[in-house]
């Protein structure tokens, strides 16, 4: 099992689930089918031994796009950055604050502090 480092699908730390089912859906859309590269960040596993990674999926022009910054982009996902773990802290901050400026998925759906 691997999970996305610097981001909670869904929300659920913030909104106790609301809009899960929304973001589970558009995680599955955007990998469906797709070549998934993962990449190490600081940190090599979780305590439930899953893997902490940043995903990259294709742009579909030879490109390669960041999986937890096209989630936060669409408001499928809410920042969760901590520690070592903070390579692309700064696209990943700039990508949620655009979903939250613009009140995309769960920014317009839940209510979060």
């Amino acid at each position: 099992e691997v999970h996305l480092v610097a981001v909670v699908a869904g929300g659920i730390a913030t909104t106790g689930g609301c809009f899960s089912a929304e973001s589970t859906a558009a995680l599955q859309k955007l990998v469906e089918g797709q070549t998934i590269w993962l990449e190490r960040e600081a940190t090599d596993t979780l305590p439930d031994g899953s893997l902490a990674r940043d995903a990259w999926i294709s742009d579909g022009d030879g490109g390669r796009v960041l999986l937890a910054a096209q989630m936060l982009e669409s408001g499928n996902a809410t920042p969760n950055i901590s520690g070592p773990d903070s390579r692309y802290e700064a696209w990943l901050l700039a990508s949620s604050a655009l979903a939250r400026t613009s009140g995309a998925g769960i920014w317009s759906a839940c209510q979060i502090a």
